[in-house]
């Protein structure tokens, strides 16, 4: 009859374990490549990278006799996750915001420049182009509608057709060369081609009437003979 030689429980028949504390017989053949270590224990060969365990139904810890802590297997590392990319840095955020800053102030500066063009600059500009349009056309009516309430009592109606009334349908071309604005009055400088090809210009003086700018005083340039 054999005996553990760990715990010295006899081992009664042909066992390759001892029933009390589960240490290797002696006389066991072990699997090839395992060889025999601590009482309990089988260790794998060298560089195989294998944990030796317990054998089956053994909840001891190898080499431990009775009344021993049970076997606890190995706790696994703790997972390893991708690391989160950071957000943005202080400098960065303070980059953002005066970025964000400037564009509304860009913005900002656009639609003024809008606004003064369109209700300041182009108010008068629009007058005095429509006046000249209007004396292309031959519309006296039309051109007398842009004319301020002094200078309608001023001229007369029948004063006014008679001055202008030369150069009704005689208008080929025309454009705004210079616009001065201050305040509620504002100066136009109009050059003009006539059918015959000479050129001048003609000077607006426009005041604010209502909300609306009207034409106080047209005063023509002689025209010049074209080359």
């Amino acid at each position: 009859m054999e005996t553990c030689k760990a715990c010295g429980k006899e081992m009664v028949g042909n066992v390759k374990f001892c029933p009390e504390c589960g240490a290797p017989a002696q006389s066991a053949e072990l699997p090839s490549g395992i060889q025999a270590g601590a009482p309990g224990k089988a260790v794998p060969p060298p560089g195989t990278g294998v944990v030796a365990q317990p054998p089956p139904g053994i909840t001891e810890a190898p080499g431990a006799g009775p009344g021993a802590a049970p076997y606890v297997p190995p706790t696994p590392p703790p997972p390893v996750y991708p690391r989160k990319g950071r957000g943005l840095s202080r400098g960065g955020v303070i980059a953002l915001v005066v970025g964000a800053c400037v564009l509304v102030l860009v913005l900002v500066m656009v639609i003024l420049f809008v606004f003064v063009f369109v209700n300041v600059l182009a108010g008068p500009a629009d007058v005095a182009n429509d006046y000249m349009k209007a004396l292309k056309a031959g519309n006296l009516s039309s051109a007398w509608s842009y004319l301020s309430e002094k200078a309608q009592k001023e001229e007369g109606r029948s004063g006014f057709e008679k001055k202008v009334g030369v150069y009704k349908g005689q208008i080929d071309r025309y454009y705004t060369r210079k616009i001065n604005v201050s305040g509620s009055n504002a100066q136009v400088t109009m050059e003009l081609k006539l059918s015959s090809g000479e050129k001048g210009n003609w000077y607006f003086d426009l005041v604010k009437e209502g909300g609306k700018w009207r034409i106080v005083a047209v005063s023509p340039e002689k025209p010049a003979e074209s080359d």
